[in-house]
């Protein structure tokens, strides 16, 4: 039986989603609105007035990091706990983080970073970069296959600099453009692994990268099957031997302006293992089994992390290697015993054929 997948599948579907984001005073039109609760000391002043840390913890909010409660009203009013504060980037995301999950059915919130940016733990860039990313990644959900989806997406963040802090809010402007940048790439990442080994073959996964890295000033070059024997990759096509899908070799390559022979250069290599069954060496059929499309994220990441180093601002050369394919038991798969010569000649006998 052929599966036929529609041809017009989008694997990449966070990039087709904008959340905007800014810096204001206030957070007039927001439907939630967080506050940042500390386990000691006063309650912040947009707690409601009739509640007081006894109700808190007769509603079982007890301010521990993550936790937190959601005071009906418009705007909804979310109470975050922080412990002991918000010191670190670590823990300002994972507090808007927490907010964002708390809030999930509201598309327009807002984040009060003032007291954070006043007490100067952390910049206005740093602060305004980290809560970005966090509100972002958090909202995120891979919807694409799912008939009726039910995630209501983020649309508007408002990241509140009032007082003190409003005179930040040029730096804190470019540290929401950079949490843009790092939020986008890693849904990118999460985009390639959720979807499905038979949505993203190894020709799939080199269509879109030759699709969306040149838009991202990456040149990009795919090397099919027998362009990898000519070029004698047995390692590679000696895991694909099994498959009735090709392999793929990709070549990404990031040349930042003004570059020459003494610009620093790195090379990344990914893992992209479309799926990997075991071949002969078959995994048990268990949860792990099932995670096996995972196995391409070393590709994913490498892919995933180059589409940001033109706007990053990047000054190093960069090369990746990405090498595609999935790993089928059948007929002709490699089998345990068999000698494969790789590329540069070195031959490596097969003990076990998971990859």
């Amino acid at each position: 039986m052929t599966v036929v997948i529609d041809p017009v599948f989008d694997p990449a579907p966070s990039l087709s989603r904008e959340v905007a984001v800014s810096v204001a005073q206030d957070a007039a039109g927001s439907g939630a609105v967080a506050v940042f609760v500390q386990a000691d000391g006063d309650l912040p002043a947009a707690v409601p007035a009739e509640i007081d840390r006894e109700a808190l913890a007769a509603a079982g909010f007890q301010s521990k990091p993550g936790q937190t409660l959601v005071l009906p009203g418009a705007p909804l009013t979310v109470l975050v706990g922080v412990g002991k504060g918000l010191t670190t980037a670590a823990e300002l995301r994972d507090a808007v983080a927490s907010f964002t999950r708390a809030s999930r059915e509201v598309s327009r919130i807002a984040a009060d970073l003032s007291d954070v940016v006043t007490a100067g733990a952390l910049s206005a860039e740093l602060a305004a970069q980290v809560a970005t990313e966090g509100a972002v990644l958090a909202r995120y959900r891979y919807d694409a296959l799912k008939g009726d989806a039910k995630t209501v997406q983020l649309e508007q963040l408002t990241l509140v600099l009032a007082g003190d802090a409003a005179t930040e809010a040029d730096a804190a402007e470019v540290g929401v453009e950079r949490g843009l940048i790092l939020a986008r790439t890693a849904s990118l990442a999460r985009d390639l692994g959720n979807t499905p080994p038979r949505h993203l073959s190894a020709v799939k996964f080199a269509e879109i990268i030759e699709k969306i890295g040149p838009e991202y000033g990456l040149e990009v070059e795919v090397f099919d099957r027998q362009q990898l024997i000519d070029l004698g990759c047995g390692g590679l096509l000696g895991v694909n031997a099994g498959s009735t899908e090709e392999p793929r070799m990709v070549k990404l390559r990031y040349v930042p302006q003004g570059a020459d022979e003494e610009t620093p250069h790195l090379a990344l290599v990914g893992k992209g293992i479309m799926y990997d069954s075991g071949g002969i060496s078959l995994k048990p059929s268990n949860a792990m089994h099932a995670a096996m499309k995972l196995d391409m994220m070393g590709a994913g990441a490498v892919f995933s992390a180059m589409t940001s180093l033109r706007e990053l601002g990047a000054t190093s050369v960069v090369t990746g290697w990405l090498m595609c394919t999935d790993n089928m038991p059948s007929g002709s798969a490699t089998k345990l015993g068999d000698v494969l010569t790789i590329r540069g000649g070195t031959t490596v006998e097969v003990k076990n054929t998971d990859a």
